[in-house]
């Protein structure tokens, strides 16, 4: 389990980040804009200074649907994240969504949607239940695939909206002491590891230049080691199969047909 804080200009532009990360934490957020004319003073200092801290680092923008469009937030959002140095692998980015009326679930589609094809990291959606069930954000599927950062100050982890299957952040306080920063501030837990947590962020120029596995690979790659256990001796692939009559390449080769019929492919 990680612990985290989320800032905004109430905190200052004087954060000593290192001190955070000596007091155990190991990510922090930070407000980068709202609607599309605002920017966080503290911007310039927070978002090096988490990443100088050795700490992952998380951007957010605070969205006013009722100000203007999802599309042109988003476009606000990832330009002010541009002036200060970009995304980088690793760094994580959120929609604040606790302001507005009416139904606004194709608001937020919309804004995320922008965001992840702009930038090519999937965003969370940080809110509470108390805004998601009224505002016709809490049980639409399209929602599943933007990790949820659930606010609830409660003692024990709130119930998860019909729409995702679990949090990836939940937001328990907003009146942690954190050393480094002045006042009380949010926190959130993050039930996983430093790596899991930076597989939701930005992928490396690795990870997003090699492609998942074809069908048929992974069927190969579990026969191989279907063979291994059966053949530990590591005979010559053309051997006869146990009890075949067939060589056991052309036995293996018609198991991997047999798999991608099953399987659809």
């Amino acid at each position: 389990m990680l612990l985290g804080p989320d800032v905004s200009s109430w905190q200052g532009a004087n954060i000593d980040w290192q001190a955070v990360a000596s007091s155990g934490r190991s990510f922090a957020w930070t407000k980068a804009t709202q609607s599309t004319n605002y920017t966080n003073p503290a911007l310039g200092h927070n978002w090096p200074g988490i990443r100088d801290a050795g700490l992952i680092r998380g951007a957010y923008h605070f969205g006013e649907p009722g100000n203007s469009d999802a599309g042109s937030q988003a476009g606000a959002f990832l330009a002010a994240l541009s002036r200060f140095g970009g995304l980088q692998p690793g760094d994580l980015v959120a929609l604040d969504l606790e302001a507005g009326d009416g139904d606004l679930l194709e608001w937020a589609i919309e804004f995320l949607g922008r965001v992840k094809a702009e930038s090519g990291v999937t965003p969370m959606l940080y809110s509470g239940s108390w805004f998601l069930i009224p505002h016709g954000l809490s049980a639409d599927p399209r929602l599943s695939q933007y990790p949820l950062w659930l606010s609830s100050y409660t003692a024990a982890a709130p119930p998860i909206p019909l729409a995702w299957p679990c949090m990836a952040l939940w937001q328990y306080t907003d009146r942690s002491v954190i050393p480094g920063i002045g006042g009380p501030v949010d926190e959130s837990y993050f039930f996983g590891s430093t790596d899991q947590l930076r597989s939701l962020g930005m992928a490396s120029p690795t990870q997003a230049s090699t492609p998942a596995p074809s069908v048929t690979d992974q069927v190969v790659t579990i026969l191989s080691v279907i063979g291994d256990m059966t053949y530990p001796d590591g005979v010559n692939m053309d051997e006869q199969a146990p009890n075949q009559s067939v060589p056991r390449r052309i036995f293996q080769r018609q198991l991997v047909q047999h798999a991608k019929a099953l399987l659809g492919a």
